[in-house]
């Protein structure tokens, strides 16, 4: 049979973003030492799940015909009977890339300069450096501290 596939199709330096997305979850969990758990929920458009409650925000309308991939990145605290914050989202077709991320207002001024609508990344390159100034950002570092203090208040009881 003639094969006209080339030889290194099967071959790729590209991650996928929620595998990236997932690395960074277990990396918070080592650093917090359980203390908070971060986990990536895949979305669809019929789950009740996300920032606007409705994961339809996630769609471009030039995007609304292809299927997209659409995450989100939340944060678990277990001592607090298991207290959950939506940190951000992200949707994105099966080529990647560019990626649309959402946020609270409040967190995306921080990391975004249009306030208003999801912050698009272009690359991994990116979007690694967008993951940087979220999980480095004063909203998020707040939200940690918090659940840190919260859950030593109960080892102290």
């Amino acid at each position: 049979m003639l094969d006209l596939w080339p030889t290194d199709i099967t071959q790729s330096r590209m991650r996928a973003p929620v595998t990236i997305l997932k690395q960074q979850a277990l990396l918070l969990e080592e650093k917090t030492e359980g203390i908070i758990i971060a986990k990536v929920k895949r979305l669809d458009r019929e789950s009740n799940n996300g920032i606007n409650r409705n994961p339809d925000h996630l769609f471009k309308e030039d995007q609304s015909k292809r299927q997209m991939f659409m995450y989100e990145f939340y944060l678990i605290a277990p001592t607090l009977d298991n207290y959950y914050h939506s940190l951000f989202q992200i949707s994105h077709s099966i080529e990647l890339y560019p990626i649309s991320i959402y946020s609270d207002e409040e967190l995306r001024s921080e990391y975004a300069e249009n306030k208003h609508e999801g912050f698009i990344v272009n690359s991994e390159t990116e979007f690694i450096e967008t993951l940087r100034k979220i999980f480095g950002s004063r909203k998020t570092k707040k939200i940690i501290h918090a659940i840190i203090a919260q859950s030593a208040e109960l080892d102290l009881n």
